[in-house]
């Protein structure tokens, strides 16, 4: 039995999981059909129960643009949804000079730099963003991700002062 491990980082974690495996290649001979039946059991029990390793689906699309027909058309989406996002605030919020709204092209996040507020604050917009999105029907999840197939906000502090940002 081989396993390959081409990474150990979870793609989409609620926290710092270091012993979920990303992607994990096992080669195992015919002879041993089951055990091979029992590991991919295991391993899918895990995955589903933990959110950890990918699925043949996850990781091509993840990997490889050209390996599913609708991956552009996804991709696309996201950025486009991005872009009429931060078009959406930057014009509700153009007038504030305290909020600084920054988007680089081709990136699939907006942050917003609450200026010279505290976690206090970075806490109340949640609260305030959060009820906004339920008026609409959507779950808002604050967590960090790698991934960005879920709507997903975090705040972070700016090591060795007192600044937050939002993303």
């Amino acid at each position: 039995i081989i396993f390959v491990v081409r990474s150990l980082i979870k793609l989409d974690q609620m926290g710092l999981e270091l012993t979920n495996g990303g992607i994990i290649e096992v080669f195992i001979p015919n002879h041993l059909r089951k055990l091979k039946n029992f590991i991919e059991e295991e391993f899918n029990k895990f995955r589903n129960s933990h959110g950890a390793n990918l699925s043949l689906y996850e990781y091509c699309l993840l990997d490889n643009s050209l390996t599913l027909k609708n991956d552009w058309n996804y991709s696309d989406l996201v950025m486009k949804f991005t872009s009429n996002f931060y078009a959406d605030i930057k014009d509700l919020f153009m007038e504030n000079s305290d909020i600084e709204i920054i988007h680089e092209e081709g990136v699939p996040f907006v942050f917003l730099d609450l200026i010279g507020e505290g976690k206090k604050e970075y806490e109340m917009f949640f609260q305030w963003l959060n009820f906004f999105y339920k008026q609409l029907g959507i779950t808002l999840y604050a967590r960090n991700s790698f991934g960005f197939r879920n709507l997903t906000v975090e705040y972070f502090g700016i090591i060795g002062t007192e600044r937050y940002i939002f993303k």
